[in-house]
């Protein structure tokens, strides 16, 4: 997940801003407390969303601070911050062969181990969805809706923490969000693929005259699936804060008008 949510331009009560940074607070102690000071590189600001939401779907959730280090979602949430972080630094290494981003995933790769050993089916998902992503990238693969679905697949056993109650309506929010992150990825990254001739799944459809409307079309129908499979989770506390929070991870960021021509195409 990216670093979207801005609390400060969401209009947000001080409140609720206070009750979001707190899970953000209690996020990053908890990455050090698990797994030491590297587990700072793991920081994924934005699953602290997860954090709240597992945390108000709990029998007799309260609605004040966040909870103590001791709570079991936000111990879950930093572990999957580890598993995401650490696959993120390994793709920026295959796709550009950084190794800076090599480096600090073999930094990480302790912490990596530790979360496998605890989440296998979670860390499994992760590592074969990505992976076949990875595959379809390499085969300038022009099916949205297939590269959309591996993020969503990883997303939705992310956020089916322990196939418990509401597991079918978690892993549908997690499905929904993952595929947006893709798509608005995608989106956001287009001047900068084409410019590169780095593979984008939407570069194959940048001549359309209606490219944009029918872009934003797509954003607005995966937005919509994704606030639809909220709706439908009974969270206890925190409800208009969820819903303002998936707005923001759902918000495409201000991006350059040039989302037209490829000036160059990679081949693959």
């Amino acid at each position: 997940m990216l670093q979207r949510i801005q609390v400060e331009q969401m209009g947000l009560a001080p409140a609720q801003v206070q009750r979001y940074r707190s899970f953000c607070t209690q996020m990053s102690r908890t990455l050090v407390r698990r797994h030491g000071p590297l587990g700072r590189l793991a920081r994924m600001p934005d699953l602290a969303f997860l954090a709240l939401l597992l945390t108000s779907l709990r029998e007799g959730g309260g609605s004040g601070p966040a909870p103590g280090p001791d709570n079991p979602y936000t111990d879950y949430v930093a572990d999957m911050a580890v598993a995401l972080r650490y696959q993120d630094y390994m793709d920026n290494w295959l796709d550009d062969h950084s190794y800076r981003d090599l480096a600090l995933a073999k930094l990480l790769e302790p912490a990596r181990l530790n979360v496998l050993q605890r989440y296998p089916r979670q860390c499994a998902a992760a590592h074969s969805c990505l992976s076949r992503l990875h595959r379809g990238e390499q085969q300038n693969c022009t099916d949205i809706e297939q590269m959309s679905s591996y993020w969503g697949q990883v997303m939705a056993e992310i956020f089916d923490f322990c196939r418990g109650s509401h597991g079918e309506q978690l892993r549908a929010l997690g499905d929904a969000t993952g595929r947006l992150f893709y798509l608005l990825d995608a989106w956001e990254d287009l001047p900068h693929d084409q410019r590169t001739g780095a593979y984008n799944p939407l570069a194959h459809l940048a001549d359309s005259p209606d490219f944009e409307s029918d872009c934003r079309a797509l954003l607005d129908r995966q937005r919509q699936l994704a606030l639809d499979a909220l709706d439908k989770l009974p969270l206890r506390t925190d409800c208009a804060l969820a819903e303002r929070l998936l707005l923001s991870l759902a918000a495409p960021r201000p991006n350059p008008a040039a989302h037209r021509r490829p000036v160059s195409r990679r081949a693959v």
